[in-house]
């Protein structure tokens, strides 16, 4: 659960401050921003289903720790972001933030639920 929330923290500041680094610092335009912010949930799109469906199979919690170490890597990625970054820079930080987040939450969201007891 406090894996969760930290996930989720750095999650929605990276989605939040990503688009004024892009604005403001990179000077995209508000489309551009947006097209470069769109690497993340389609990744998430992507792994998700599969981080799911293979959870089932092999267990929840080295998906997990194997998603947590991507995010990890990844936002670490995004702090050595500078002016004279172009914007395939950008997305594939933001990808390989989406592919840490969805083997996470698939499998983490299997096992908090699979310890709730049943009514």
């Amino acid at each position: 659960m406090g894996a969760a929330l930290l996930n989720f923290m750095t999650q929605y500041v990276i989605v939040f401050l990503t688009p004024f680094f892009l604005q403001h610092v990179m000077g995209y335009s508000a489309g551009r921003a947006g097209t470069i912010m769109t690497a993340f949930p389609l990744t998430v799109l992507v792994v998700a289903p599969v981080a799911g469906a293979l959870s089932d199979k092999i267990g929840q919690r080295g998906l997990a720790f194997t998603g947590l170490l991507i995010c990890t890597i990844a936002a670490l990625a995004m702090a050595g972001l500078n002016q004279q970054s172009g914007p395939v820079d950008v997305a594939w930080r933001l990808s390989m933030f989406g592919l840490g987040t969805g083997l996470f939450q698939s499998p983490n969201n299997s096992a908090v639920m699979g310890s709730v007891p049943r009514f």
